[in-house]
């Protein structure tokens, strides 16, 4: 083991939280930002070399560093330390596990509006990961953890791509009363070491519906049981109806337990999305309400800080039976308590209506004002200006009353964009604010449509990761209904809101410029250049400021013809599988849009086999997994960091102070940050 006190590089270990085979997990303090972490760490396999270990650790925890989910565990660093054990950072949570949340007297008193949040939380994380081209492959109930508001987060990842083997080495250190519970909640391929997909994860998302409705996993083990019967009785042993462990369990919810739970995932759910469609609709059937008329929508597009209160509702004729069951008796003493228990209760509701339009008053009066939002029109502002006081909070929280603050993403499926949103829900959180998170998912039509579909469903002010300018009409319809916008960027042009964050022009020129000069100092004066983003029809400002430079700084034009398609990872991917099979040679330098372009770009590189120095790649955001990839001289030279957490608090700031009436200048702009360069 490690000793306490020692600095793994910002990080100084204070405490041991657990430890299991070869896995020692700390509590640690990371000194630069303040902040306590935990971080997991790996002993090298004595049967292993050392070489081997780290090609294997560092490729593995490098594709789970890719996953920045809102309900994933963040990784904020991994490495080798000592040449003798391998080290993953993530965040601190002190909110307990899932595991320790399960009992069976949990189970007999339901709340069923925690068990739906819950559920959806981590079915997400799960979809959100296959989505990604991964399985988790080690969900159980210890692997989810909760925050101090009882949100959930998926963690300790296995990793596998779907459709690739089992993998069961991780369990071979394990005593067996370790190994029991592990495989307590595997799919019966993954016991067989079968090929894995989603409905790998649906099994296990069943089993832990299981453990949370009856307290137990669907097949228990028995006392002292050896690790081998068990792992039989798991192939082989049907399992109990949920039902019929717990009587209270409704049928249609029963259903959906069980086909998650099938022995052959021909007979599961095919996805998770699949399974989450059929919780969800189970649940509207056993509420016996529809919340809404898409449900999918407000499941997969909105993310909402205010957590649904599900009532089990009482049938008309039930609260007949209630009401009439006995004959009425009259009683002039009662009647007279009961007259008098009405007049105070008239009492006090007229005092909540007069305090409640009071409040609606006050919020009229800010918004009548009409310096909501007051915005100093072309005057640039500091980020002093952006930090709302306490009593500019109270006014906000009064002129919201019950309606939020959206936030319209670009996509929740980069290290940058969901972490984002995780930082300004956490100070929606804090401030007492209601708050919801709209997915984009890179499609201009899209963000049009959640604009207004954030407008329609109350949204009070609008922060917007802008993609490009073909949503200026949809812009123009908010400023019109004196809604606030801030925009976490700065545009050339700035059509309404306030701009808070980094020149996205002048960002595009200084991530181009790095990519000339290393074309300039190849070693190959005829070394091809290549620009990866989005179309130039869309008009992003920062592809904008790339091109516009390129051109300046290669008179003799672009190579391969300009832009090529990488506004996501996937067609980044899909770019790069064409270009390739062409049969001529991958660029000599390629320039991407963002991280998560990047990435696309080098799993095709990947596939293909190509060599490590064959491609010098640069990039914009200063992602974990991208710093790592340049540190490591992994395809990247460099990333540029676009202080995106400074970024979230002053965009989160000025609509805060922007809904509480306050002026807030038009233009907050940020410098980008360190630029991370393969070291020479």
């Amino acid at each position: 083991m490690l000793s306490i006190g020692i600095h793994i590089g910002d990080f100084v270990l204070t405490e041991v939280i657990a430890q299991h085979g070869r896995v020692v997990v700390y509590r640690a303090h990371q000194t630069s930002v303040d902040r306590d972490v935990t971080i997991k760490f790996i002993n090298i396999d004595p049967h292993d070399s050392s070489d081997s270990f780290q090609r294997r650790f560092l490729a593995k925890i490098g594709r789970r560093a890719t996953l920045e989910g809102l309900h994933i565990l963040p990784v904020y660093a991994y490495g080798i330390h000592d040449e003798t054990w391998g080290y993953v950072v993530m965040r601190y949570m002190r909110g307990g596990t899932l595991e320790s949340w399960i009992s069976a007297d949990r189970a007999a008193h339901l709340d069923w509006g925690r068990v739906e949040i819950l559920f959806l939380q981590i079915a997400n994380a799960l979809a959100f990961t296959h989505r990604n081209g991964l399985i988790h492959g080690n969900f159980k109930p210890s692997n989810v953890l909760f925050d101090e508001q009882g949100n959930a987060f998926v963690s300790d990842f296995g990793v596998s791509s779907i459709g690739q083997r089992a993998d069961v080495s991780p369990f071979h250190d394990l005593d067996d009363s370790t190994l029991i519970s592990a495989i307590a909640y595997l799919a019966p391929e993954q016991l067989r070491g079968g090929l894995l997909d989603e409905r790998t994860d649906v099994y296990a998302v069943g089993a832990v519906l299981y453990a949370i409705f009856t307290g137990f996993p669907p097949i228990q083990p028995q006392s002292g049981e050896l690790v081998a019967d068990y792992a039989v009785r798991l192939l082989f042993q049907s399992i109990v109806p949920v039902q019929e462990r717990n009587p209270a369990i409704p049928d249609s919810i029963n259903a959906v337990v069980m086909c998650a739970l099938a022995k052959d995932p021909a007979a599961r759910y095919s996805s998770m999305d699949a399974l989450i469609t059929a919780f969800t609709d189970a649940m509207r059937r056993f509420i016996g309400e529809s919340r809404s008329n898409d449900p999918l929508t407000d499941m997969f597009n909105t993310i909402t800080m205010e957590q649904p209160v599900l009532r089990l509702p009482v049938e008309r004729d039930e609260w007949s039976k209630r009401l009439f069951a006995k004959p009425i008796t009259m009683n002039t003493s009662a009647v007279w308590l009961g007259l008098s228990v009405v007049l105070l209760l008239l009492v006090l509701v007229l005092a909540a209506w007069s305090y409640s339009h009071s409040l609606q008053q006050a919020a009229e009066q800010v918004s009548s004002l009409g310096v909501s939002p007051h915005i100093l029109t072309d005057v640039e502002g500091t980020v002093g200006d952006t930090v709302p006081t306490d009593d500019e909070i109270e006014r906000a929280r009064v002129a919201l009353s019950d309606d939020f603050i959206a936030y319209i993403a670009c996509g929740l499926d980069s290290e940058t964009q969901a972490a984002r949103a995780r930082e300004m829900s956490d100070l929606a959180r804090e401030y007492g604010l209601n708050f919801r998170v709209y997915d984009s998912q890179m499609s201009d039509y899209r963000q049009s449509t959640l604009i207004e579909q954030a407008r329609a469903e109350g949204a009070q002010g609008i922060i917007l990761c802008m993609l490009s300018d073909m949503n200026n009409d949809t812009l123009a319809d908010v400023r019109r209904a004196r809604i606030p916008l801030v925009i976490t960027s700065i545009p050339a042009v700035l059509v309404s809101g306030v701009g808070v964050g980094i020149d996205s022009w002048e960002l595009g020129r200084a991530a181009a410029r790095l990519a000339v000069e290393l074309r300039e100092n190849h070693p190959d004066p005829n070394a091809r250049i290549a620009l990866f983003g989005i179309p130039p029809i869309r008009r992003n400002d920062v592809m904008q400021g790339m091109e516009a430079e390129l051109r300046e700084l290669l008179p003799e034009g672009m190579d391969f013809g300009g832009v090529i398609e990488g506004t996501t990872r996937e067609s980044a991917r899909e770019s790069m599988r064409e270009l390739l099979a062409t049969g001529q040679p991958p660029p000599d330098v390629i320039l991407t849009f963002s991280d998560s372009t990047a990435y696309g770009v080098i799993d095709a590189l990947e596939e293909a086999n190509i060599s490590l120095d064959a491609v010098q790649i640069v990039s914009i955001n200063g992602e974990t997994i991208a710093r790592s990839y340049v540190e490591r001289a992994y395809f990247m030279a460099a990333t540029i960091s676009v202080n995106r957490e400074a970024v979230s608090h002053a965009a989160f700031g000025a609509m805060v102070r922007l809904i509480a009436g306050s002026e807030v200048p038009q233009i907050i702009e940020f410098r980008w940050g360190e630029i991370f360069r393969r070291p020479s």
